[in-house]
C-alpha cells in the first residue's frame, strides 16, 4: 500500500505486475524451489504454507503445487480464489478500520483492491509463463528445477486413489 501510495500506481496495474514477476523473479525462483523441497521432504503428513497475507506469494505458490499435481485448471482458480471468501472478514474489518480513521476514499479502494485476489492476476503469471517458457510445465522445470521424476515424487506423497 505504501509503496503504491509513494509511485502513484494503479492497484491493479502493480498487482499485476508482481503475479508476472513471480514468473520471472530470480528471487522468486528460489523461493519456489525452496518451496517444493521442504514438499518434496514431508514424508508423514501435510506441509502448512503461508506468507503474510496469504494470498499472493502463498497463493501463487499454492496454483503451483497444483500444477505440479496436473490439477485442472479450473481447480486451480477456484482454490486461488477461495481466499476472497476465507478474508472476507478480515478485509472489512480492515476496510472499516481506514473508514473510521477517516482514511480518502482513495486509499480505501486502494486498499480493498490490495487485500482480495482476481483471476486476473493469477492469469497473468500464467502468460507470463507461456511468453517466457512456453508453458507451465516448462517453468516448472527450467525455472524452479521441478523435474518429471519430483513430480512424480510429489503426486506419490499428496495424492489419494492414484
Amino acid at each position: 500500500m505504501k509503496e503504491m501510495s509513494q509511485t502513484g500506481a494503479e492497484p491493479e496495474s502493480y498487482l499485476l505486475e508482481i503475479y508476472r514477476d513471480f514468473v520471472t523473479s530470480s528471487h522468486a525462483h528460489q523461493g519456489y524451489q525452496q518451496f517444493f523441497n521442504l514438499l518434496l521432504q514431508e514424508k508423514k503428513g501435510a506441509t502448512y504454507f503461508h506468507c503474510t497475507a496469504g494470498k499472493d506469494r502463498t497463493g501463487f505458490g499454492g496454483a503451483l503445487f497444483l500444477i505440479a499435481l496436473d490439477a485442472h485448471n479450473d481447480l486451480i482458480m477456484a482454490d486461488f480464489l477461495l481466499s476472497n471468501t476465507y478474508r472476507k472478514a478480515y478485509n472489512q474489518q480492515v476496510l472499516a478500520q481506514l473508514k473510521s480513521a477517516n482514511a480518502p476514499i482513495q486509499q480505501i479502494n486502494m486498499a480493498k483492491v490490495a487485500l482480495e485476489v482476481r483471476p486476473e492476476y493469477l492469469e497473468a503469471s500464467y502468460q507470463t509463463m507461456l511468453k517466457e517458457f512456453g508453458s507451465a510445465d516448462n517453468y516448472l522445470k527450467e525455472a524452479l528445477d521441478l523435474t518429471d521424476d519430483k513430480r512424480e515424487l510429489l503426486k506419490e506423497l499428496y495424492l489419494t486413489n492414484r
